[in-house]
């Protein structure tokens, strides 16, 4: 039974748009300690306030700062499927984590068991469950490789690509050097990419995002015949 922590309250944060619904779960980490990620994400006079609507600690405790109804300002500048600006259209979730290592295993099963939750509630697919890297690649990176993506996905909370097979391997590895393919392939997943067929740093940006979420053994911002032949699954996943 997962059980909410009601004792801390963000006032960064405003109405959702008009005619807006909750489609997207947004996975974060703070990058510090439990004191410091509190007081960012509760300082309404900072020159960029910012919040969440769930803190999770690394002992599994989980707090809601901004209630569900309300638009919590943790995406920023971000984009998925040519929408912008996620605050809206999603509900973020941040882990207190230092970015970098493992996660600890209370907090995961904690993350989990809410997002489960919460995509009942709101009838939330499991290819809707990001990370802030997947909306904003060329700004952020987390919650990193080291989240279990793969995992979240075995349970049902979003996707990840199964075992490639040889011939999969093959077809990918013939058409790895396409980068307006590459590209193409990428958007349709859902990034926000510019398709010029150049292999320039947004594109780089997008394929570590990638490689992040779901190829976290090359992180380099190039793709090579299992990222591909990987990213080939997920484009038909969602």
């Amino acid at each position: 039974m997962l059980q909410l922590k009601c004792a801390i309250v963000s006032p960064n944060y405003d109405q959702r748009e008009p005619g807006s619904r909750i489609e997207y779960i947004i996975l974060h980490y703070t990058a510090c300690d439990f004191d410091l990620s509190v007081d960012v994400l509760t300082d309404a006079k900072s020159n960029n306030p910012v919040s969440a609507h769930y803190l999770i600690d690394e002992q599994g405790e989980v707090f809601q700062l901004v209630p569900d109804a309300m638009r919590a300002w943790h995406a920023g500048v971000s984009a998925w499927r040519n929408r912008q600006g996620l605050n809206t259209w999603s509900l973020g979730i941040e882990m207190v984590h230092p970015g970098h290592g493992p996660f600890a295993q209370p907090q995961l099963r904690s993350c989990l068991k809410l997002c489960q939750v919460l995509m009942q509630k709101y009838a939330i697919p499991p290819k809707n469950i990001l990370g802030h890297s997947d909306i904003a690649p060329t700004r952020k990176a987390d919650p990193g490789e080291y989240f279990d993506w793969q995992g979240f996905a075995e349970h049902g909370v979003g996707i990840y690509p199964n075992e490639i097979d040889i011939s999969s391997l093959k077809v990918a590895s013939s058409r790895v050097n396409n980068v307006a393919y590459v590209q193409e392939l990428l958007k349709s997943v859902g990034y926000e990419i510019t398709c010029d067929g150049v292999l320039g740093k947004q594109t780089k940006a997008v394929i570590t995002a990638f490689q992040r979420h779901f190829y976290p053994q090359k992180i380099d911002g190039e793709m090579d015949g299992q990222g591909l032949a990987r990213l080939l699954l997920i484009s038909q996943l969602v």
